[in-house]
């Protein structure tokens, strides 16, 4: 018998924020605790580089970009009906934890650990549906949003413990009537990420010691709300110090590439993903962070 059982579409080298919370996570629990993880095979600009000591079982999935939706839909697809063999096929554990890719899947955890007679462990990344009504900028009929509303609410009423990243978010959960609720905000590692001299990483990219540099770092999607960025920059594009600077990749940057090229915003730049160990001096090359979510 395993202590716990791990169900999460991203897992590290994935570099989606809940792969490497969880990587993190299940790298501390593994000292004292048999760890079992089921994901999907890295998909999301997964870092060569950052190795875990908790092996994870992978469900493959089709390696495309995030903003190609019926891929995207078809690896969800994939990974649930993986995860949920694989759970049941699983060794039975203490207690089965799901995170929230993709979003339906707390019923198959819900669902594994009823079966495996295991306690269930939910932690709310982001609450659904809400979240997509408001990515979608849409309302739907009120029936279709109280089924869904029931749909995504059923098995966050029957877990063991519901996991919210913050008070607003425990305040919203309780009001749909869930109970058991625990907050425990997201987290880095302080040993990691600490300010350092950022001179090399600013001259590389061409800004001076004079250059004000506004940064986003991290993912380039739907929620992250950039298109205001890129409109800021249009109006300032007559500062000559002031330079704007996208880190990062997802399912929008094509889109914002694009707003950039046809706007001819050279005060704009995106850059990749940067690896792990060169986080501090990227994320100090920025005077202002913009922090949209």
């Amino acid at each position: 018998m395993t202590d716990l059982l791990v169900l999460n579409l991203y897992f590290v080298p994935d570099r989606a924020a809940t792969g490497m919370l969880l990587g993190q996570l299940c790298e501390g629990l593994a000292r004292d605790h048999t760890i079992r993880v089921i994901s999907g095979t890295p998909t999301y600009n997964p870092e060569s580089s950052a190795p875990s000591p908790v092996q994870a079982a992978r469900i493959p999935l089709f390696p495309a970009s995030r903003a190609n939706l019926f891929v995207r839909l078809l690896n969800y697809a994939l990974y649930t009906f993986g995860a949920l063999v694989r759970g049941l096929l699983a060794p039975k554990s203490r207690s089965v934890m799901a995170w929230s890719d993709p979003p339906w899947i707390s019923w198959i955890a819900w669902l594994v650990a009823r079966i495996k007679g295991s306690r269930l462990i939910l932690v709310c990344q982001d609450v659904y549906p809400e979240i997509a009504f408001a990515i979608g900028g849409t309302t739907p009929p009120f029936r279709l949003r109280k089924l869904l509303g029931a749909f995504f609410s059923w098995p966050l009423r029957r877990a063991d413990a519901v996991v919210a990243i913050g008070d607003d978010m425990r305040r919203v959960l309780e009001g749909k009537g869930i109970e058991k609720i625990h907050v425990i905000e997201n987290w880095q590692d302080e040993t990691k990420i600490r300010p350092t001299s950022a001179r090399a990483f600013r001259e590389a990219n061409g800004w001076g010691d004079d250059d004000w540099v506004v940064m986003h770092s991290g993912n380039l999607g739907y929620s992250q709300h950039l298109e205001p960025l890129l409109r800021a920059a249009k109006l300032l594009a007559d500062e000559k110090a002031l330079h704007f600077a996208l880190i990062g990749d997802g399912a929008r940057k094509a889109d914002l590439e694009a707003f950039a090229r046809a706007n001819d915003l050279r005060n704009v730049s995106f850059l990749p993903y940067q690896p792990t160990d060169r986080l501090n001096e990227s994320l100090g090359a920025g005077d202002l962070h913009y922090v949209s979510l």
